[in-house]
């Protein structure tokens, strides 16, 4: 893996840094590390749990949003016979539950 440099200028040029004798990111190693005990310090284990949770659900439902938009735009009529197939569920369940 050595010699391989990110290029994509998205990150800090610093924790990109590959340590030239080891060949490994030590710098963003270390400052992964003291943002985990930043982390680690302020709060419970729970609380620092239900925040990535909650924040991992807004990304799943974007990430969702994307999806089905995509399928509507590329395939409409094969999103509207899905929709329809699972509307045409909704009665059933209706007629289930009553018997």
């Amino acid at each position: 893996m050595r010699g391989i440099r990110p290029r994509s200028g998205v990150f800090f040029k610093k924790l990109a840094a590959v340590h030239p004798r080891f060949g490994t990111p030590a710098l963003a190693v270390a400052t992964s590390c003291a943002w985990a005990m930043v982390l680690a310090a302020s709060g419970t284990f729970e609380q620092l749990l239900t925040y990535v949770v909650f924040v991992g659900w807004i990304f799943y439902a974007l990430a969702a949003v994307a999806i089905v938009g995509n399928q509507i735009v590329s395939a409409p009529g094969q999103a509207a016979l899905g929709l329809g197939i699972v509307l045409l569920g909704a009665p059933a369940y209706a007629l289930w539950r009553r018997a």
